[in-house]
């Protein structure tokens, strides 16, 4: 977490590198700053495997939701998408894939 003089605001930075070989330092990027719209400090990054989209789910009163973009660090202006269950603040969402298989007869 850093201050931001100009915005007079706490920023929480996600930082995004990419390798090819996490075993080799030098194969590291610099890191993309992936930019978090709602500055919030308890967020995840979901990978659509259907589509190849990522969200990312952050909170703040509510859950919300995101597009982002690994080649630009860019998101997109999140989207409600549940106000929690009627007590304090919902926390720490975190987004899953679930399919679901059905038995089927021949």
């Amino acid at each position: 977490m850093h201050y931001d003089w100009s915005t007079k605001k706490r920023k929480f930075p996600i930082l995004l590198f990419k390798t090819d070989d996490p075993f080799d330092c030098s194969k590291w990027s610099m890191p993309i700053e992936i930019e978090n719209p709602r500055g919030t400090i308890d967020r995840d990054l979901f990978w659509d495997d259907d589509t190849g989209t990522v969200y990312l789910a952050s909170d703040w009163g509510s859950i919300y939701l995101a597009e982002v973009n690994f080649e630009t660090g860019s998101s997109s202006t999140p989207v409600k998408i549940w106000s929690g269950s009627g007590g304090s603040n919902p926390e720490g969402p975190h987004l899953q894939e679930r399919r679901l298989l059905l038995p089927t007869r021949r």
